[in-house]
């Protein structure tokens, strides 16, 4: 009898420490997913943005929002971006998560149509 109470004893101990780890882990798992949504989701906009010929670019930067994708699966996201100087392009993208970190933010460079190939 004392062999199985001290057994129990040992599985409640192992069950009351592995709990906790389990649920932070699926946390840590679920905000993971959400940070490599938003980075997808800001690559897939910078690169459509750097695309666009320069006078459509103000047009859109102005009327910019995530995608369906996205706006379902991440809480309260904000898409914004602006022109910086030497025409580079900064868009960020912020949403609900736990402990208010800064948004994530990407810059790229419009293509130039004028350019020639390089070969």
């Amino acid at each position: 009898m004392a062999e199985l109470l001290i057994a129990a004893t040992l599985v409640m101990t192992g069950m009351a420490m592995v709990t906790p780890l389990a649920m932070r882990s699926g946390r840590m798992w679920m905000q993971t997913r959400e940070h490599h949504l938003a980075l997808d989701e800001l690559a897939n906009q910078l690169e459509r943005l750097t695309h666009l010929p320069a006078a459509e670019l103000p047009g859109e930067i102005e009327n910019l929002t995530a995608s369906d994708w996205v706006l379902q699966r991440l809480p309260a996201v904000k898409l914004d971006a602006e022109i910086l100087d030497q025409n580079a392009i900064r868009i960020s993208i912020d949403w609900k998560r736990t402990g208010d970190p800064a948004p994530l933010q990407l810059v790229g460079w419009p293509k130039n149509a004028d350019a020639e190939p390089s070969e």
